[in-house]
């Protein structure tokens, strides 16, 4: 069994002659633009994917590859059915996506953690008050990060 895995594109656009576009608000403009795009990209990664196994692996791909796991978006929607494979959701991406869902209805616990984040980050950003923390703990103070 194969594991492939798909990352988003994070290099800005560049136009015909290979200079950034700084303004990406105009290049998909409707609706027909970005299906357009979605289709490309998952075209892209399957062919990809395929030629990896065959390539590298020398394995056939319909009978290598049982499911795609991913995030929910357009592409990857469109990604499976072109491999003709059963789609899976990501659980840590939907466990995130119902705690912000969660978050976003509960003003009350949202304004608790915000005041632990404010706690920690002043903890962690003082080396006397983290001196202090390690008398009585081996915890450490973590950060809240922000994910998509």
């Amino acid at each position: 069994m194969a594991l492939l895995s798909v990352a988003p594109m994070t290099a800005k656009p560049k136009d015909v002659n290979g200079d950034v576009i700084e303004d990406t608000d105009d290049l998909m403009d409707d609706e027909k633009d970005v299906e357009e795009a979605c289709k490309f990209c998952a075209e892209t990664i399957a062919a990809h994917f395929q030629k990896i196994l065959d390539d590298y692996y020398k394995v056939d791909f319909e009978r290598w590859v049982a499911c795609l796991v991913s995030d929910s978006c357009a592409v990857n929607i469109k990604l499976a059915r072109l491999l003709n494979v059963a789609m899976k959701n990501c659980v840590n991406h939907s466990l995130a996506s119902e705690i912000r869902r969660m978050l976003r209805n509960d003003h009350q616990l949202n304004d608790v953690l915000e005041r632990i984040h404010e706690l920690l980050k002043g903890i962690k950003g003082s080396l006397c008050n983290a001196a202090a923390l390690r008398n009585f703990t081996d915890v450490r103070p973590i950060i809240r990060n922000a994910t998509r």
